[in-house]
């Protein structure tokens, strides 16, 4: 649980930071825009988060590798993190709509999805 609520306070807080800063991470339906060696992750998590109901159109993506792993994990932020331009900096998911996503490189496929809390 602990674990959790590290993920989720690490992905929002970027989320929030970016949102701060107006610098979006990469939208999430343009593969192309993430560097090389992210594409293929990218377009998987794309693909599980639609089969979850999600439209990956709406959602921005923070990727980093998880430490001394193979895990990519992508934070990914509703497109509504960003539309707010008046609220003060919040940590958490107040939208509700945020994930998380582990994918395995050596895999090659999506292996947890988050809701934030």
């Amino acid at each position: 649980m602990k674990f959790l609520a590290l993920i989720s306070f690490v992905a929002m807080t970027a989320c929030a930071i970016a949102a701060e800063k107006k610098v979006a991470p990469f939208q999430l339906s343009v593969i192309s825009a993430f560097p090389q060696e992210y594409q293929k992750a990218a377009s998987a998590v794309g693909v599980a988060i639609r089969k979850d109901g999600l439209n990956p159109e709406e959602y921005f993506a923070d990727v980093r590798v998880q430490k001394d792993s193979n895990i990519l994990v992508f934070a990914l932020c509703h497109k509504s993190e960003f539309e707010e331009k008046d609220r003060p900096l919040m940590v958490g998911d107040p939208c509700g709509k945020c994930r998380s996503v582990h994918y395995d490189i050596r895999k090659g496929k999506v292996t947890k999805i988050y809701r934030l809390q």
